[in-house]
């Protein structure tokens, strides 16, 4: 009895681990599988784009000289000729002041603008977008004629001053004003947060007359300076939101009935900022049939300009499986700023590196996924279930009030007995 009981207990311990092994093999298996998976997936992933349009850079025909005291420095204007022979150009700011300028060389798009100060004072700048408020208000200068000149002015130092607070050579506002005179960082910065007085100039080399064209620029109640300082401030402490938006349903487990189709909770659209969004379109997958529909249940086709819109889906395409059904939205902005650094093409290092941005109308996909199974919880269920439970405890009280009540009655006859 003993032996037939250990070869029970053997054979039992040996299918456990003949079980075990074949756990850690597979699990093993499936390991192996998920990291080739997630190599694939990974790697298809990653876009490579083709390769950058190389443009030209180019000195504008005019520099805007702040003064302060007896001490004065240049801020020159320049910009990217787009390709050889084109006469399309963009502005671009420096962004190493300490680095020489690559005028006259190609240059090639870097990385993309991160750092959420230098896209701050873009952004408000009305060099790029016209619909921006602007770092200088017109009134700020006498004569309306020269505000782009000093409105890039503005911008090109309030990026000086704010990289300038980070530290680093390639930071440094320190300049060589001649080969006798230069001015430490503690100077240049003096001058460009207290000028009140400026002239427009024609660039080095410019053919224009130089007495003749120079333009005074008078700034005695200090609109400018405060201006570039305060976008300075600004830039320091505001984390630039780049428009963006969510996709999200207020509840993922709730649905509503609506005959033929099961309506999901509502699915709301948050853009920053709103006014940019133009509009959006929705589409579907996992489910085939769904259907867009506003909180009236009319069908929402094409381009869609509330920010709220639900999903209803048809009851007989749902399967005995859980389905997931994914909502995706394409959401189209305008005045969508895309910064990028551009760098010398040759000798990166010893040139200046430049910014600029894009304004252009953008689409943008982002998307949400729910899933739902073939008797999914409308709260019907939940409220037969409190509807039944209600009536069992009320007839059981019944029950129990009937049972007290004929106890109490033959409790009374047996006493009249």
């Amino acid at each position: 009895m003993e032996k037939i009981y250990e070869e029970s207990y053997k054979n039992k311990m040996n299918k456990k681990k003949n079980n075990f092994n074949v756990s850690v093999i597979f699990s093993f298996v499936v390991a192996v599988v998920a990291i080739i998976s997630l190599i694939v997936v990974g790697f298809n992933q990653i876009s490579y784009s083709a390769e950058n349009q190389q443009v030209n850079f180019t000195i504008g025909n005019k520099v805007i000289l702040a003064k302060y005291n007896d001490k004065s420095l240049t801020v020159p204007t320049y910009f990217f000729q787009l390709g050889d022979g084109s006469s399309e150009i963009r502005p671009i700011f420096c962004i190493q002041k300490a680095v020489k300028p690559g005028v006259g060389m190609k240059y090639v798009q870097g990385n993309t603008i991160t750092d959420g100060g230098i896209l701050y004072i873009l952004n408000k700048s009305k060099v790029y977008n016209s619909s921006a408020s602007g770092i200088l208000s017109l009134s700020d200068v006498s004569d309306e004629s020269n505000y782009d000149y000093m409105e890039t002015y503005a911008t090109q130092v309030a990026l000086w001053l704010y990289l300038a607070d980070k530290g680093g050579a390639v930071n440094d506002l320190t300049t060589k004003i001649s080969s006798k005179t230069t001015y430490n960082a503690e100077t240049v910065k003096k001058i460009f947060t207290n000028a009140t007085e400026y002239e427009i100039q024609p660039a080095p080399g410019s053919s224009s007359n130089p007495v003749e064209s120079t333009i005074s620029v008078s700034d005695q109640t200090g609109k400018i300076k405060n201006k570039v300082n305060r976008i300075v401030n600004e830039a320091r402490t505001t984390n630039i939101n780049i428009k963006s938006f969510s996709v999200s349903f207020s509840d993922k487990e709730k649905f509503e009935d609506k005959g033929d189709y099961y309506q999901t909770s509502s699915v709301t659209v948050n853009a920053n900022p709103m006014e940019d969004l133009v509009n959006y379109t929705v589409s579907t997958s996992g489910v085939d049939g769904a259907i867009i529909v506003d909180g009236d249940g009319k069908e929402l086709k094409g381009e869609i300009n509330n920010n709220v819109f639900y999903v209803r889906i048809p009851k007989d395409k749902i399967t005995d499986k859980t389905s997931e059904i994914t909502v995706t939205v394409n959401a189209t902005f305008n005045n969508y700023l895309e910064g990028y650094e551009y760098v010398a093409v040759e000798n990166a290092d010893s040139y200046q590196k430049v910014v600029t941005v894009n304004n252009i109308r953008k689409t943008i996909s982002k998307g949400d996924s729910i899933e739902i199974s073939s008797s999914p919880d409308t709260g019907m269920f939940k409220n037969k279930t409190i509807l039944y439970t209600s009536i069992v405890l009320l007839l059981f009280g019944i029950s129990i009030v009937s049972a007290t009540i004929i106890f109490y009655k033959r409790s009374r006859l047996r006493k009249g007995n």
